[in-house]
């Protein structure tokens, strides 16, 4: 790792960074311009990244980003071009009237602790609310990067201590997994009705309670079944995986899995979805990796990446960062972590996303406020990571 003298972060060899965006600060644009009296968000937490389709800039992509506060929680965008520069920033759900940005379609949501979430195949963003189920419990949103339609709450799955979302699209039907992060939760999986097909918006507001939801549940010897019976699911998961964080769907070597988290145990799940098996191994190595990182901490976002890799961001501990799982040799390796322990074991990485063209991975810091895009020095893509660039 190296020190990167503008941001203070321990950078990978091989990486160049540079921040984009900073809390209660206008974006500032490629052509000089800036988002005005519309300030970056505080508190910056999960993200995804979506091929533009509002400018038709070829290459570019929206950056959709969820603001992790109690009050004035919600989706914000900033809208990238091909070289992965910012030239627009937008409100997309929440935020507070007062913000100073303008509301989409000109309606006022309001959102509370939107914390993860995911997208869905037709380009969309789902955002999580993580309210505490003694205070009623928060909802999931589809929100559209673009700001042609108005968000719709997921209503099927309820109100829960919401945190992340993937989608397993293999069929004309897709089925979508929900993770909350309460010990007491349950990890729940959500099969529209072939009613609503074809798939779309509409899959995730059944106008009636059509549709399948069952909960996750382990079995000893490591196989797993789907309940119609949420308190297998609460009992499974207080028991195996409490506290789930980041879940991502993706078809390795033929194999469909399902990847998520518990932070509780520090540990990876991978179920093989078509053997009902699973598989868990530990994110918080033993020893520093040999690239001078130390992932020791609760791990929190997760994303995949083409056949070998797993993204990871980080919750606490006096050097977050964002590192990945190279599945051909279960090794861990580092992008960034900030070392500065300035919020005393208080920090968290956040945002992980890789653009849609694969040259640039963005993340955030989310006490600090700031957010930052992470290129390769020889123009390659992320999708293509060569371990050599680690050492």
């Amino acid at each position: 790792l190296y020190r990167d003298s503008r941001t203070g972060l321990q950078v990978a060899q091989g990486l160049k960074v540079r921040s984009f965006a900073r809390q209660l600060q206008p974006v500032q644009y490629r052509d000089g311009r800036n988002s005005g009296s519309c300030s970056f968000i505080m508190k910056p937490d999960g993200a995804a990244a979506f091929y533009d389709s509002r400018h038709n800039v070829d290459g570019g992509f929206h950056y959709c980003v969820n603001a992790e506060l109690k009050f004035g929680g919600g989706v914000f965008c900033v809208e990238f071009d091909s070289d992965c520069q910012a030239i627009d920033y937008v409100k997309r759900i929440g935020g507070r009237q007062d913000d100073g940005c303008a509301e989409p379609n000109g309606q006022f949501i309001p959102n509370k602790r939107n914390c993860n979430g995911g997208s869905t195949p037709w380009n969309t963003w789902v955002t999580c609310e993580e309210v505490d189920n003694d205070d009623g419990g928060g909802y999931c949103w589809q929100v559209d990067p673009y700001g042609e339609r108005t968000p719709e709450r997921v209503s099927r799955i309820g109100r829960g201590e919401w945190e992340a979302m993937a989608v397993d699209d293999r069929t004309s039907i897709p089925v979508f997994y929900f993770t909350e992060d309460w010990s007491e939760g349950a990890l729940r999986q959500f099969t529209p009705s072939p009613s609503t097909l074809p798939a779309g918006w509409h899959s995730l507001h059944p106008t009636t309670a059509d549709g399948d939801l069952k909960y996750l549940v382990f079995n000893s010897d490591r196989t797993f079944y789907w309940s119609s019976d949420i308190r297998e699911g609460k009992q499974s998961q207080e028991r195996n995986f409490p506290n789930l964080e980041g879940i991502a769907f993706n078809v390795i070597n033929g194999n469909p899995y399902l990847f998520f988290v518990s932070k509780r145990r520090n540990m990876l799940f991978q179920l093989n979805l078509d053997t009902g098996t699973y598989t868990s191994s530990p994110t918080d190595p033993d020893d520093r990796l040999r690239d001078g990182g130390s992932f020791w901490s609760s791990p929190d976002i997760i994303v995949t990446l083409g056949d070998h890799f797993i993204f990871h961001s980080e919750d606490g501990g006096n050097t977050p960062g964002v590192y990945f799982k190279d599945l051909r040799t279960n090794e861990y390796l580092t992008i960034f972590q900030d070392d500065s322990n300035f919020y005393k074991g208080d920090e968290e990485t956040t945002g992980v996303a890789v653009s849609p063209n694969g040259k640039c991975l963005l993340s955030c810091l989310q006490e600090r406020g700031e957010c930052f895009v992470f290129e390769r020095e020889d123009g390659g893509n992320f999708e293509k990571l060569d371990p050599r660039l680690r050492i």
